[in-house]
């Protein structure tokens, strides 16, 4: 996605790939989830925190609670042991990964992980995403995007949350980049 300034110069406009067919803008598929999380309605993305709300419905509240909980469960299945988890926080997942077809990232894949939670009351939606991930090396990485950017969304979930007063927190449960056993670092 290209646009031209006012200098006649091409700027590249931040884009996730979604698939291999289209490209969605990082704002546009959070605003996207978000409505799910809203009980499918949409709100104009502000900066201003004094903007009235005007939302607009995009999904009925069935279908917006049907996404929602799947989307709970996907997060939270026994075998996704790469993803943090700990008692009494219920957080909702949406993982992507997309083959980039063009440009200097051609064969490399943007992988992508949303997490909003708490999943009763949803406050905060975060989404991570890497771009130019590779398929599975030498070092055992992948490029799929609840592997790749699936632990860093939940943990600033959980950390936005328990600033905020929303999730209680043990020094038991705190949540931690290598408690899940994955490796991020290469030695």
């Amino acid at each position: 996605m290209k646009e031209r300034g006012p200098d006649a110069l091409a700027y590249h406009i931040p884009n996730m790939g979604y698939g291999v067919n289209f490209t969605v803008p990082p704002l546009d598929h959070a605003m996207a989830l978000a409505s799910i999380a809203n009980g499918g309605l949409l709100h104009a993305a502000t900066l201003d925190p004094r903007a009235e709300p005007n939302p607009k419905r995009i999904l009925s509240e069935e279908t917006s609670k049907y996404v929602r909980t799947a989307m709970h469960e996907m997060a939270h299945l026994e075998k996704r042991k790469w993803l943090p988890h700990r008692d009494r926080f219920n957080y909702c997942g949406k993982s992507g990964t997309a083959e980039l077809k063009s440009g200097p990232l051609a064969g490399k894949y943007t992988s992508l992980f949303c997490a909003y939670g708490p999943f009763e009351d949803p406050e905060i939606l975060v989404l991570v995403v890497a771009f130019g991930t590779a398929r599975a090396d030498r070092y055992g990485s992948h490029h799929f995007g609840s592997k790749v950017s699936g632990k860093a969304a939940v943990n600033i979930l959980a950390h936005a949350l328990e600033s905020r007063g929303s999730l209680a927190t043990k020094a038991s449960e705190t949540l931690d980049f290598r408690a899940s056993g994955a490796n991020l670092q290469r030695d």
